[in-house]
């Protein structure tokens, strides 16, 4: 279900950027709305990274029964995870918003090296954001807490 709202969040998201700052001029008030576009995009992403804050705190009494029952080691638990968590929450949505915006919003002057250049920070973007969020969630004692801090480190 989360999978699901993260691609349809994204899907509406970058629709709505991508129509919003549609065929901006090649004026300085165009780059300001693709700067401002770009700000958005990179935020948007950051900020639903903050859906990895509980991942691994919600699962710890499970995996510590279950590592003691020898059904699996940590290793496994933690590349599972992180591989769950990744692939399908951390890159398909940017690269999904990268596709659907890059042409939309008037980026498109270098062809297809720098659509690709771009969907690769987005998604490296994602991927650190979720790194750092996963970490704060290791670090905190509440997932209440935990959602502070992140929120207070994207958005300074």
């Amino acid at each position: 279900f989360l999978i699901y709202v993260h691609v349809m969040a994204t899907f509406l998201a970058a629709l709505g950027v991508g129509l919003i700052f549609r065929n901006a001029a090649l004026n300085q008030g165009g780059i300001q709305n693709r700067m401002g576009a770009l700000f958005f995009i990179l935020i948007f992403l950051t900020l639903m990274s903050l859906s990895s804050l509980p991942v691994w705190k919600e699962d710890r009494l499970l995996f510590i029964r279950e590592r003691a029952n020898r059904v699996y080691g940590t290793n496994a638990y933690f590349f599972s995870t992180v591989l769950f968590d990744i692939l399908p929450m951390r890159v398909v949505p940017p690269f999904l918003f990268g596709f659907i915006t890059y042409g939309m919003i008037g980026l498109n002057e270098g062809g297809e090296l720098n659509l690709l250049a771009f969907v690769v920070v987005l998604i490296l973007t994602n991927i650190v954001a979720t790194c750092l969020c996963m970490a704060i969630g290791v670090c905190s004692r509440r997932v209440a807490d935990a959602n502070a801090v992140a929120s207070l480190c994207f958005l300074t």
